[in-house]
């Protein structure tokens, strides 16, 4: 009897074994990490990265592209960026001292000297090729050889080109004038004829964009040029008309080009040095 029970205890105990080996386990945490739903999106997520890696480069070649563009039309970035909606253009005036030459500063002086009206310096900042006055101030003689002027001006919603104007008198707009004419002002300094006509002195540009300011150093090409405004946000009719405006401008006027240097722009005015003096 005894015999038996233990017969039965035992294929009961072998059958417990057998039927605990038999049940499936648990997966582990490792292989529910490796799952075929995260295994495919590990999958995609590598894909992607090469994506990305591409998309920065072509964004480099872009950039790269624009530098090109920028330097073939004599575009030159600065480091102005806008600030509550507006670009500050702070200006520094420095006499450019040259050796027995005659310079800006000297034609200057010497109309202002034989003005009968119009007297005093005006200085402008204008949108080119719609001649609008984003801002305008006056400015005396002594300004021009070592002093300082601040305009503020709106950041465009799209690229717009903007001229840098000096002017004789007291005027509102300065881009519709003349500009110097040097036999003229001989010829009256030579009779001394004095005149009230108003002169437009200096003019250089700068092109403004959403996101910041470059200055226009000249030196290239009409085509360089218009391709370069295009490719900075002008729409084609502000890149024509703005093209056409400089080009005019530095036909008649050859004014030293704006350089930026620890946070202003500076305006360098040729005169001529004070141990060579010239009869004007």
């Amino acid at each position: 009897m005894n015999k038996k029970f233990l017969w039965i205890g035992l294929l009961g105990l072998a059958s417990f074994l057998i039927v605990h080996m038999m049940r499936p386990s648990e997966p582990s945490n490792q292989m529910r990490a490796k799952s075929p739903r995260s295994i495919k999106t590990e999958k995609i997520e590598l894909i992607a990265k090469p994506k990305a890696v591409k998309r920065s480069k072509a964004d480099l070649r872009n950039k790269r592209r624009a530098f090109r563009k920028n330097l073939e039309a004599g575009l030159v970035a600065t480091p102005t960026k806008p600030i509550r909606g507006k670009y500050q253009l702070d200006f520094e005036f420095k006499a450019l001292t040259r050796h027995c030459e005659l310079g800006d500063l000297d034609f200057i002086r010497m109309d202002q000297s034989m003005r009968t009206t119009g007297k005093g310096i005006t200085m402008t900042v204008e949108a080119m090729g719609g001649e609008r006055v984003l801002d305008s101030q006056s400015l005396d003689i002594n300004t021009l050889l070592s002093g300082k002027a601040s305009f503020s001006v709106s950041v465009p919603q799209e690229t717009t080109t903007v001229g840098v104007y000096l002017c004789s008198g007291r005027r509102k707009s300065c881009s519709d004038l003349d500009p110097i004419d040097l036999n003229t002002l001989f010829k009256r300094r030579l009779k001394n004829k004095r005149h009230g006509n108003s002169i437009l002195y200096f003019h250089q540009s700068l092109v403004l964009t959403p996101q910041q300011v470059f200055i226009d150093q000249g030196g290239r090409s009409k085509k360089n040029l218009f391709s370069a405004l295009k490719n900075q946000g002008a729409d084609l009719s502000s890149a024509k008309d703005a093209t056409k405006a400089i080009i005019k401008s530095e036909s008649r006027l050859s004014s030293e080009s704006i350089r930026f240097e620890q946070g202003s722009y500076v305006i360098s005015l040729p005169r001529n040095s004070d141990s060579c003096p010239i009869p004007m």
